[in-house]
């Protein structure tokens, strides 16, 4: 926190310099009571790679706080050089002072990077640093499930490339184990094919990712020996553009080190525990305004894996369908409606008592009127109140109860509560 403090005043204090400075961010904020009275409990189907069906089911506070420095700022085809510093804070929101690990808060540098670009009149970026390095998200689930790799690297952006333009990166991912080769890491390099035309109203983008780790011996006892491992990404993502929106039709493919879609797969890994590893995602996602009154988002997601963990057949299924529809009663007053239905199956899985837990459903219902800066889909601030209803089977009693332990060996449950959300 003070790390955060000393760099906003030395951002808004120097005048001495000649450097343009900005500042923008993130927030997303509320409080909620539960069913029984006590602090709100957040409802998810565990195995769900993404919070389906949020509003309403948001229980911390979450904020990001951006600083950024033109340090030269080109005009048109001129160069420039600039960095940015963007600091996250995440808490409970319980009491006024939400500032400490054992109580679950965390203030983290998400980014801490530089960018240059347009040198010796080329249309070509540069950058080096840590940063979200990421594409689109669903937004109803708050995830970014298409060209997520936020970690530290360094790239090159804006290739002319056909009717696109392509981006390079080289990204690493460390880890805590110390091998004989030192600390383990996963290499990734990464190529995007962004805004390929295919007409007025659609454009394609293309995403290949490759990663390897070395393996190596571990230097502690037990003395364990990880294998070198490999892994792959491919993806292609449709959207077409419409009247006061989109729809983005993505599909994904993840292999070994890379199942996961992403950068956070371990990079020590005994043998034969994830080479094969495999993960199919199919992912829609609309956003649009049709009339002046209505406005709609949904979300659907399917997803297969088979994470090929040693000795257990851990296949599992996602599928999840969310819709929310908005009524616009002005510019600033709105009635927003929430309704998703997700299911979750893995092989094998059990229960504390050694049952098959068989596939487990989850359902939510919210309604929230809500205030809104303008009448569009995405302007905020928004400052909204909520009653969510969440129903779950039998089977998925106790996954349910592990996140919401006071609705443990219960079938449903409900909330009240208030929230904001801006981004500036």
């Amino acid at each position: 926190m003070k790390i955060f403090l000393l760099l906003f005043a030395f951002f808004f204090s120097c005048n001495s310099f000649a450097v343009e400075f900005e500042y923008h961010g993130y927030l997303r904020a509320g409080v909620g009571t539960s069913g029984k009275g006590a602090k709100q409990e957040c409802f998810s189907n565990s195995g769900a790679s993404a919070n389906e069906f949020r509003l309403g089911n948001e229980c911390s506070i979450y904020s990001e706080s951006v600083l950024g420095a033109n340090i030269l700022k080109g005009k048109d085809n001129e160069p420039f050089f600039r960095t940015q510093v963007r600091f996250a804070y995440s808490g409970p929101g319980r009491t006024a002072w939400d500032e400490n690990d054992s109580d679950g808060s965390d203030i983290s540098v998400v980014e801490a990077f530089v960018e240059a670009g347009r040198i010796d009149g080329l249309p070509l970026g540069y950058w080096v640093g840590k940063r979200f390095y990421r594409d689109v998200d669903l937004y109803m689930f708050d995830w970014y499930y298409y060209a997520e790799m936020n970690g530290n690297g360094a790239g090159v952006t804006n290739i002319p490339l056909g009717n696109g333009e392509g981006a390079l990166a080289y990204l690493v991912q460390t880890g805590t184990t110390r091998t004989n080769l030192g600390e383990n890491a996963m290499q990734v390099f990464d190529f995007r094919w962004q805004n390929f035309s295919l007409g007025s109203k659609d454009s394609l983008n293309l995403w290949l990712a490759y990663a390897e780790a070395p393996g190596g011996t571990s230097i502690a006892s037990p003395f364990t020996r990880f294998q070198p491992q490999t892994g792959s990404i491919a993806g292609l993502r449709w959207r077409r553009n419409l009247r006061d929106g989109f729809n983005d039709f993505s599909l994904l493919h993840g292999r070994g080190l890379l199942q996961g879609i992403n950068i956070w797969g371990d990079a020590t890994q005994e043998a034969g525990s994830a080479k094969n590893a495999r993960r199919w995602r199919l992912v829609n996602h609309l956003a649009v305004k049709p009339s002046a009154k209505i406005g709609l988002f949904l979300g659907a997601a399917a997803e297969h894996a088979n994470p090929k963990t040693l000795g257990v057949d851990a296949r599992s299924t996602w599928y999840s369908l969310g819709v929310r529809p908005l009524y616009f009663f002005s510019q600033h007053t709105q009635l927003a409606f929430e309704a998703g239905h997700s299911i979750v199956h893995v092989m094998n899985e059990r229960d504390s008592s050694g049952r098959l837990a068989g596939r487990r459903h989850l359902t939510r219902l919210t309604i929230a009127p809500q205030l809104s800066m303008g009448p569009t889909l995405w302007d905020r601030p928004v400052l909204r109140a909520y009653y969510s209803r969440t129903f779950w089977n039998k089977a998925n009693k106790e996954f349910v109860g592990r996140n919401a332990p006071s609705f443990a060996g219960a079938t449903a449950g409900h909330a009240i509560g208030f929230q904001t959300e801006v981004w500036f």
